[in-house]
């Protein structure tokens, strides 16, 4: 059971070696798992992810937009690259607890993907977050906001429309980004979810 006393400063620093420790521990138990090293990471930051992230570590998962695989560089002429077939419907996929963008794949079929659908489908440019989910929904979702406006502001064509498509937390991720997003985000006007 929990208390509420203060922590020495030999007591935090324990802690802290207690969580690098079993973050360590955990994550090479679960990179037995081949090609799985990044649903791995994402696991441990599940479990440590806040700590990771206070301590500095290099395991703390850092938010990014990605286009599946490869993390994105916000600026007009490096998206420009990456993405030569970007339309301004942009459909945005925020994964959930202890997850990756992978979970948008098919089983099966991991070139099939929930965005490749839609792509072909309905014309959107399919995006995905990763981020760290052990931290509080709140400061991701704080950082989600900033990371919009930004991309938005670098997309290499004029943005119409963009669905925001969230799986269980990243639901709660989308919503608070909404809220701390001020209302006059370009961003805000062209929003679904």
């Amino acid at each position: 059971m929990a208390d509420d006393r203060s922590l020495s400063q030999d007591e935090v620093d324990g802690d802290r070696g207690w969580i690098l420790a079993n973050a360590d521990r955990l994550l090479r138990l679960l990179m037995t798992l081949p090609g799985r090293r990044d649903d791995a990471l994402a696991v441990v930051n599940g479990f440590f992810g806040d700590r990771l992230a206070d301590q500095g570590s290099t395991l703390a998962i850092p938010m990014t937009l990605r286009s599946r695989t490869d993390a994105l560089t916000l600026d007009r002429e490096t998206l420009a690259e990456e993405l030569p077939q970007a339309t301004g419907s942009i459909a945005l996929f925020v994964h959930g607890l202890m997850s990756t963008e992978s979970i948008w794949e098919f089983p099966g079929d991991p070139d099939t993907t929930y965005g490749n659908l839609l792509a072909r489908d309905h014309g959107v440019t399919p995006i995905y977050l990763r981020y760290n989910t052990g931290q509080h929904i709140s400061v991701n979702g704080r950082e989600l906001a900033g990371l919009l406006h930004r991309l938005v502001s670098a997309w290499p064509v004029p943005v119409h429309d963009i669905s925001l498509i969230g799986h269980s937390m990243g639901g709660l991720v989308i919503r608070s980004s909404c809220h701390y997003a001020p209302a006059e985000r370009p961003w805000r006007s062209i929003l679904s979810l």
